[in-house]
């Protein structure tokens, strides 16, 4: 075999691909920064669908809200905007009202009547179609507690408003509450709940939907 008809160069298609990947990535890169750039305008809460999901011994149970009050503060980009979701933890419900009532009692509602997350920081991480998922940090308020979060998220928005997502874990301990027992401890919930927001400001309440 002669070893100058041998070559170093990558086939075509390698070429080609190569070529794509790198023009898809620089794209990609391109649409985040212009999205990063977008202004957003202000906007009250017209919907919300509050859920968290906890486990106990023989299974688990899920809490839900669909009522709450809120707000979006635009900005001329991305990271310049913020907001507020606010839920009275008496409009949360797991469809077992001695549950419900036990739940109320050791969230003493009477002292602290809400819960509340409040964004104060917006970063852009990747598109998906025309939905970006971004990085949320800000603060959760819980049983007269505030704790600062940072915390995944999507947003979806137009001209009319946003559509915010936001689905996380969260350690009832670091809210100064004891994890439910019942039976004498025979049956224990774990301290960890997974929460999951969705909240729409401006456009049409669809919270709740099956994209959700």
């Amino acid at each position: 075999m002669n070893p100058r008809r041998l070559s170093r160069q990558p086939p075509v298609r390698g070429v080609a691909a190569l070529t794509c990947g790198i023009a898809a990535l620089l794209l990609a890169g391109t649409m985040r920064s212009a999205i990063a750039q977008t202004p957003i305008p202000s906007r009250e809460l017209t919907g919300v669908f509050a859920y968290f999901d906890a486990k106990i011994t023989l299974g688990g149970f899920r809490g839900r809200a669909t009522i709450g009050a809120g707000q979006l503060s635009g900005g001329a980009r991305l990271a310049d905007i913020g907001g507020w979701i606010e839920i009275r933890v008496e409009d949360i419900t797991t469809g077992n009202g001695r549950r419900d009532r036990h739940m109320h009692e050791r969230l003493e509602i009477q002292r602290f009547p809400t819960f509340r997350m409040e964004v104060t920081g917006v970063r852009a991480d990747s598109l998906i179609g025309d939905t970006t998922v971004v990085t949320l940090t800000g603060t959760l308020e819980l049983h007269g507690i505030a704790n600062e979060i940072s915390v995944p998220g999507r947003v979806y928005w137009d001209r009319g408003g946003a559509h915010v997502w936001t689905e996380f874990r969260l350690d009832i301990r670091d809210y100064n509450l004891k994890r439910a027992s019942t039976f004498l401890g025979l049956i224990k919930m774990n301290p960890v709940i997974l929460i999951g927001i969705e909240a729409i400001f401006g456009l049409p309440a669809t919270a709740g939907t099956p994209q959700s």
